[in-house]
């Protein structure tokens, strides 16, 4: 996937900055610094699409860890039976790009990762991947081929690491339900 000059960029003006980034970050592979972020991240966000282009975005929740780097391309999670709806794996089995959100609202450090994604749920193929720890028997195993990664931007995280802080010390949810 290349992220080069786009018509957004010229339109907003943005090309430079764009560039500075992009210039000086691999966006190809997963970096140690990046790979450390995921291993200690007890949940992200998914976002797929049908194969007609529907979005869609789903929480993904587990122990530390239960996201595995296997390498610098490599990324799998288990997908332990929740509702039984299969948003997210019904749009993989159509469309298998995606995009994965990792935040850690406390540093404030978000890296996304575009991918292609395989849903694995043969007993053999999952046998192969039994032995990660935080891995529950699960239903099935999402493997993502990665092909994009880069840090998102860190704006505003300081307003919703204020809401973490006041719900821990009020009790109050920070989106007032």
């Amino acid at each position: 996937m290349s992220y080069t000059e786009n018509k957004a960029q010229k339109k907003y003006s943005t090309i430079k900055q764009a560039s500075n980034i992009l210039n000086s970050v691999d966006t190809t592979c997963i970096s140690d610094q990046v790979k450390s972020v995921i291993s200690k991240c007890s949940y992200f966000f998914l976002s797929t699409a049908s194969k007609d282009a529907q979005p869609n975005i789903n929480f993904k929740g587990g122990d530390k860890g239960f996201v595995h780097v296997l390498d610098k391309n490599t990324i799998i999670f288990p997908d332990i039976l929740g509702n039984g709806i299969l948003h997210g794996i019904n749009d993989i089995m159509q469309n298998p790009n995606i995009a994965m959100l990792f935040i850690d609202f406390i540093t404030g450090v978000r890296y996304k990762v575009n991918g292609l994604a395989t849903v694995i749920d043969n007993t053999e193929e999952l046998n192969k991947y039994l032995d990660f720890s935080g891995f529950d028997y699960p239903t099935r195993i999402i493997k993502v081929d990665v092909n994009y990664v880069i840090g998102n931007c860190s704006k505003n995280i300081d307003n919703v690491r204020k809401e973490i802080i006041d719900y821990e010390e009020n009790w109050e949810s920070p989106c007032g339900t």
